[in-house]
């Protein structure tokens, strides 16, 4: 599965998981409320899909890095195994910090949905 399809995926059960949670929610809303909050779920998407892209980017410079980095070690005459154990090893390195990012964008996406949700009932109790 592609980082696209699992990053949307993300964000739809995230939204999914603050909508079910508070049925009420939505309705209880005045119009004026409802636009603000879809304001603020269209900034925290959008949000999440920055520092996702940002992380691929990362990843990707990373491995042009370690590429260029091989054919400069090749000209200098390394030996090929030390020069792929080092490219297997800075791309590895590479795609942990990936998977890091998006658990950091995750768990921030969800915070804000949360604080945004509390926000919401304690607007309703009022």
């Amino acid at each position: 599965m592609n980082l696209k399809t699992v990053s949307g995926i993300s964000i739809v059960v995230l939204l999914l998981g603050v909508a079910s949670s508070s049925p009420h929610t939505a309705s209880a809303l005045g119009t004026n409320d409802s636009i603000i909050l879809k304001k603020d779920l269209r900034l925290i998407m959008d949000d999440y899909k920055a520092a996702i892209d940002k992380a691929k980017a990362q990843l990707l410079s990373s491995i042009k890095k370690a590429n260029a980095d091989a054919k400069l070690a090749v000209q200098k005459g390394i030996p090929m195994d030390e020069i792929n154990a080092v490219t297997k090893a800075t791309i590895a390195k590479a795609r942990a910090d990936l998977k890091l990012d998006i658990q950091k964008a995750k768990a921030e996406a969800k915070a804000t949905l949360l604080q945004l949700k509390a926000a919401v009932d304690r607007n309703n109790l009022s």
